[in-house]
């Protein structure tokens, strides 16, 4: 039997081994545990660079507001995060983003977009506009691109009802980007939203849509004859680097698509239990390139937002103040990089 300074002795060395996961990482956490706070950093970046066109793509959750399907019961009021989109919040991250062509995903509400973006084309002095998915499959998730029509021009665009594999899912929509600066970049852009979960099966499922957004990419290079395409959008790569590899060699079926590496660490956040405040990071949202020798390598691919401010840390989210921009605006931060905009071909 151990003597009481051997007990004491004991009792410390389990509660040293124990405390990590006591309030800290387990679902059950303390919603004031010191171990779930991050320190918040600004996010504040910097301008694109001269000559440069930033581009970006971010899911801004169930824009402007989920919605209950008709003679549904309401939904509870989420305990991390607003059921509606804070209006300037969101002007806000995007003010900050300062970006040229950005592909959007869950926009539930394609003018409720439009109009907010007059008026930040009226605060930013710039002349934003949008296209959207029809959604012809009834998904009311819709993708598309919003860019400066001051900076570029999107000659044609196309949506691709073939990656909705199941009927239930989201089509693709892909665009002919054109610099208006004499000599500028251009390029084929293509948004995709895929199927969402972390199971086996479901990231088979991402694989399948991505081989099939593979022969639009092919089909649309041969026709323009130029090799330069981006992919990008919320992949929702819920496996992370286990999935990756088939995602990787589904794109790359035809085409000369590669995934860029982004060395923020995630571009998302999720809730492992309803009701608890405490968020974790996730890696969902990629983007793929192919030729486009214009990519500035010296500004890498960064994630924004509340990601920045909590450098990819976990967190608890119970207010404007405490979640930030996963609180107001979206689960999802906006992920961007920099093209020279002078055409390299």
């Amino acid at each position: 039997m151990l003597g009481a300074p051997a007990m004491v002795g004991r009792l410390a060395l389990v509660v040293a081994l124990l405390a990590p996961f006591v309030g800290g990482c387990g679902s059950e956490g303390s919603a004031s545990g010191a171990q779930d706070e991050t320190e918040i950093h600004a996010w504040n970046p910097a301008a694109p660079r001269n000559g440069n066109l930033r581009i970006a793509t971010f899911n801004i959750r169930n824009f402007p507001a989920v919605v209950a399907e008709p003679g549904a019961p309401p939904e509870p009021a989420p305990t991390s995060y607003l059921a509606a989109t804070d209006a300037e919040a969101l002007l806000s991250v995007l003010d900050k983003l300062q970006f040229d062509l950005m592909a959007v995903q869950e926009i539930r509400d394609p003018d409720a977009l439009s109009d907010l973006l007059e008026t930040l084309s009226s605060r930013m002095g710039r002349k934003y506009s949008a296209t959207f998915s029809e959604n012809v499959g009834g998904n009311d998730q819709h993708v598309g691109l919003v860019f400066d029509a001051a900076k570029v021009r999107l000659a044609w665009t196309r949506e691709h009802e073939e990656i909705d594999v199941s009927g239930t899912l989201r089509p693709g929509l892909s665009a002919r980007v054109e610099s208006l600066t004499d000599g500028g970049v251009d390029f084929e852009v293509m948004v995709l939203h895929l199927a969402s979960g972390d199971s086996v099966k479901r990231a088979a499922l991402r694989a399948q849509q991505a081989g099939v957004a593979a022969k639009v990419v092919a089909a649309e290079t041969v026709e323009t004859k130029d090799p330069d395409y981006l992919v990008l959008g919320d992949l929702n790569t819920a496996r992370e680097e286990s999935e990756f590899g088939g995602l990787d060699t589904a794109f790359a079926t035809g085409t000369e698509l590669e995934r860029q590496d982004n060395s923020a660490g995630c571009t998302a956040y999720w809730i492992k239990k309803t009701g608890n405040p405490l968020v974790r990071p996730s890696w969902l949202d990629q983007v793929y390139r192919s030729s486009l020798e214009e990519l500035d390598p010296e500004v890498p691919i960064a994630s924004g937002a509340h990601c920045a401010e909590h450098a990819c840390q976990q967190f608890e989210s119970r207010d404007a103040s405490t979640g930030t921009s996963f609180y107001a605006v979206s689960d999802h931060c906006p992920v961007y990089f920099e093209l020279r905009d002078t055409d390299a071909d």
